[in-house]
């Protein structure tokens, strides 16, 4: 086996204060120096490293091409887009969630400015947008080779890189586009924008998002419903161990040789708590993301205190946006859901408590959610059915019940603009697609009494609307039930 190609990196002090950074590594069976660029131009000797780390992995995977000259990379003297975008992004800083922030941050730093920190806006032509195109597909594509021969490039901290859709090409392209608005605008120059024309953007497919018929979101509360309960066997074993350890003295030695586990697994059996002590939510959870339309985020936000069982709603305080913050009616199902979930807790609850909180009392993220919850209930899901000769279901995700529980809304006869309401739509294009959807797959042998168990008044009437005083913190969404 060949060595493993090394690589170093160089920096340079010019008279002028400035630091450039070159690396210098072995590839094609000669040595290259290539040429990153300045501080000025956004390179820090992290990021300077993380590159070199990222052309070593595709030398490795012998795909590696020599990059292209380009006399337009020049640093010049006026204002770069690397100066720009940092101007630019410490205003949207002021206004954008973190995670908004940060996905700015990963555009620029790894896709933009490694291509386009040394140029002035007005190098941003139609040329030099088609370059970079043309260059994150090559590199695309060598990622790809690289996969599928099984040697995965990894980066500094050796997390396998993987290769642009599309899509993300499309994202870095929109945000280098609003920093060529934001130069324009700070110039008062009407210049042309090249990523603004039509047929700039990379074709991407129509992503297929399906939902989920009622009854497999019963089936799969379910399961759910199962895997919240404690195992038979573990139960049983446990109760063993307390007997022996509490009424026959047993040392931790001897009972575990008795039941031939490890000493420490005996002692956690002894001392976890009864099935009674312990509630798992994942039940509530999936019956609350498919009958209430909750974004991800939205559920794991929720307190016990925006829980109100005896109107039937959940408040929604913080959303993705301004529509939704919202009062959601919930089902008389939903409301037995999560009556019985409550009853099953032990004592009272903090109002600020998380609703559906982890194991160990902390609120949940939506990675979580995901991991955690969906995929372990879909998992075991699609095994008893393939055990039973079925089908397994689709490849779900935390969205699959929000756009589920419009479906259903739907299908119910529930009017868009109420449907809207109670999801937080700001547009109705998002709302109307998944309408079209369930008008094109209408069919009645489909729903069975799962449908009308999830759905019974799921469309309040007139009347709920008097649930709600003045004194609320909420206006509920009026909406007509013609």
């Amino acid at each position: 086996m060949p060595p493993a190609p090394r690589g170093e990196l160089r920096t340079y002090r010019r008279s002028d204060g400035t630091t450039t950074f070159t690396l210098r590594f072995r590839a094609l069976g000669r040595r290259w120096n290539i040429r990153l660029g300045t501080e000025e131009d956004g390179w820090t000797e992290l990021r300077a490293s993380k590159e070199l780390a990222k052309q070593l992995a595709l030398v490795v995977a012998g795909v590696w091409k020599p990059p292209r000259r380009d006399d337009r990379r020049e640093r010049p003297a006026e204002q770069t887009i690397h100066a720009l975008a940092t101007q630019w992004l410490e205003g949207k800083e002021l206004d954008l969630r973190p995670n908004s922030v940060a996905d700015l941050r990963w555009r620029l730093e790894c896709h933009v400015l490694p291509f386009f920190a040394g140029f002035l806006p007005s190098q941003v032509d139609d040329a030099a947008v088609a370059d970079y195109k043309l260059h994150k597909r090559r590199e695309r594509k060598q990622i790809e080779t690289a996969i599928s021969v099984g040697r995965e490039p990894r980066d500094t901290r050796n997390q396998t890189i993987r290769p642009l859709s599309n899509e993300s090409i499309n994202k870095t392209l929109r945000t280098l586009g609003e920093i060529l608005d934001y130069s324009h605008s700070r110039s008062g120059q009407p210049e042309s924008n090249p990523i603004r024309r039509r047929g700039v953007m990379l074709k991407v497919p129509k992503p297929h998002r399906d939902f989920l018929e009622a009854d497999d979101l019963v089936e799969l509360m379910e399961v759910a419903g199962r895997l919240d309960g404690p195992r038979p066997e573990s139960t049983a074993r446990a109760e063993v161990i307390k007997r022996l350890r509490d009424v026959e003295r047993r040392t931790w030695a001897e009972i575990a040789d008795e039941l031939e586990v490890a000493a420490s697994t005996a002692i956690y059996l002894y001392r976890r708590p009864s099935p009674r002590q312990v509630v798992r939510p994942r039940r509530a959870i999936l019956a609350t993301l498919g009958c209430s339309g909750l974004r991800a985020e939205e559920l794991c936000n929720l307190d016990w205190q925006d829980l109100d069982l005896a109107r039937g709603v959940i408040r929604v305080r913080d959303a993705k946006t301004s529509a939704g913050v919202r009062v959601v009616y919930i089902t008389p199902w939903l409301r037995d859901e999560l009556g019985t979930y409550r009853a099953a807790l032990d004592g009272d609850v903090s109002p600020r408590a998380p609703l559906f909180p982890t194991r160990t009392g902390k609120r949940r993220t939506r990675h979580n959610l995901l991991q955690r919850v969906v995929r372990p209930v879909l998992r075991r899901a699609n095994e008893i059915r393939e055990g039973q000769g079925r089908g397994p279901l689709p490849q779900i995700t935390n969205h699959t019940f929000r756009r589920t529980y419009i479906s259903l809304l739907f299908a119910a006869g529930a009017e868009p603009p109420y449907v809207m309401s109670q999801v937080g739509h700001e547009d109705a294009k998002t709302t109307l697609n998944i309408y079209a959807q369930v008008l094109r797959r209408r069919d009645r042998s489909k729903v069975s009494s799962a449908f009308d168990k999830l759905v019974a008044d799921a469309i309040p009437s007139v009347a709920t609307d008097t649930l709600f005083t003045d004194e609320s913190p909420f206006d509920p969404n009026r909406a007509s039930t013609k």
